[in-house]
């Protein structure tokens, strides 16, 4: 672990550690520098057209997300919280450069393809129609657009499918003449020093923003946990009258979906994690509030008159949901979390939990299809796992402007929860960057 640690943080990066409470979070103060790649572009690949940029007179922001985004990582020492950060990065930089390298690409038009490769069946739709006829650069992901795939593991029965490589690898470009049909994010890709832990913590975290993007879109409110002393003791920001923690609720019986967010000297602060014990979702969402602290409270006060002209239009990063919730829709966020009905920690407590392998099972029997990508790593690093997880039919994590609104899971939860049919909540941003 430490010769790890030696190797990445050299005189090329360098790290700060801050302390909140019993909590260490650690932040690279180098990120991955994508023009260095680039010259791939000349020879097989051109960028995609599809981000949408700020207004000149918002460039201050643009710095100020610079300054919000680093690899960063937390946990209860200075060297977990190190390799979490390191963890990162890692996923970043070889989510990105391993698109390269990738010897088991296939391209060409996916009604063809499909006749002689498990290809990803195109009952799968990552916008809705509204949305392709507004972003025009995006395609229906269909037998006559023309994608590059790359090859990928059903977890069932260990068979091979081909998954398209744009929502897989953490990158804008594609082939000449292949069509953009979605994009990719970094919900479901995880690095660890095996490939089971790597592998849990990807399932892990595409089910937590499956819960997250169902109960925000499709109007399936979560309950407000009521914190014990106890807790409140451990982790002081939970005594923030303003900060609020969230059991999401979802149709997998023993897995805890914890949110904890709200505002910390009149910031919006947030952050989530899924796990088989509310104790162990709680302590990570925690985590994830204290990371906010540390990237998303440093403004000045020309970026605070900017954020105050944001719009959901303008939210192009992920980084700029905080300012959105802090100086734009504050009363709103507010007004949504006072009404919520609430449960005791201790009532969640004593709530069946699972096993991983249970929880896998679950999944499984629930006809979900889990789908691995191990990026093989280790030829470069010589240990470790990088993975990333896709379950085709839960929502995955998306750039708060363009949600992936054409997964049918959006419009039928609510059905198989046995909630009747409501207007779908589309117009704010998820508040959990």
């Amino acid at each position: 672990m430490q010769d790890l640690i030696n190797e990445f943080l050299g005189p090329i990066l360098g790290y700060t550690i801050e302390k909140y409470d019993n909590v260490v979070v650690t932040k690279l103060l180098n990120y991955v520098n994508n023009d260095l790649l680039e010259s791939h572009l000349a020879t097989q690949y051109v960028k995609a057209r599809y981000t949408i940029k700020l207004p000149i007179e918002f460039t201050p922001l643009l710095r100020y997300l610079e300054d919000v985004v680093p690899a960063g990582g937390k946990g209860e020492t200075e060297e977990e919280s190190l390799m979490g950060a390191i963890g990162e990065f890692l996923e970043r930089f070889y989510g990105y450069s391993i698109f390269f390298d990738d010897n088991t690409s296939i391209f060409g038009r996916v009604g063809e393809l499909k006749e002689q490769f498990n290809v990803l069946p195109t009952r799968y739709k990552f916008f809705s129609k509204e949305q392709i006829r507004k972003f025009f650069f995006f395609k229906d992901y269909s037998n006559d657009t023309f994608v590059t795939f790359t090859k990928a593991i059903s977890y069932k029965d260990n068979k091979t499918i081909y998954v398209p490589s744009q929502i897989v690898y953490l990158t804008d470009l594609i082939r000449p003449g292949e069509n953009l049909i979605a994009y990719s994010t970094t919900g479901g890709l995880s690095y660890h020093e095996d490939f089971e832990k790597a592998f849990l913590h990807s399932l892990l975290e595409y089910l937590e923003r499956d819960a997250i993007n169902i109960s925000w879109i499709s109007r399936i409110s979560p309950l407000k946990i009521q914190i014990s002393e106890k807790l409140k003791r451990k982790f002081k920001v939970l005594e923030n009258k303003d900060v609020v923690c969230l059991r999401f609720i979802n149709e997998f019986k023993g897995l805890f979906v914890i949110g904890c967010l709200g505002f910390v000297n009149g910031f919006y602060v947030g952050g989530a994690a899924a796990d088989i014990t509310v104790e162990d979702a709680l302590r990570r969402a925690i985590y994830e509030v204290y990371q906010s602290i540390s990237s998303f409270s440093k403004v000045s006060d020309e970026e605070i008159k900017l954020a105050k002209k944001l719009n959901q239009d303008l939210l192009v990063d992920f980084g700029l949901v905080p300012l959105y919730y802090t100086y734009v829709k504050r009363e709103f966020l507010m007004d949504y979390l006072n009404n919520l009905n609430t449960v005791s920690y201790e009532e969640l407590e004593r709530e069946e939990s699972l096993t991983y392998k249970a929880l896998i099972e679950e999944l499984l029997n629930h006809g979900y299809d889990i789908i691995y990508k191990d990026f093989n790593v280790e030829k470069y690093v010589d240990k470790g796992k990088l993975i990333r997880v896709i379950i085709p039919d839960l929502t995955p994590a998306h750039a708060p402007y363009l949600p992936f609104l054409g997964y049918e899971r959006y419009y039928s939860i609510r059905k198989i929860m046995g909630l009747k049919e409501v207007k779908l909540l589309t117009d704010e941003p998820v508040p959990f960057p």
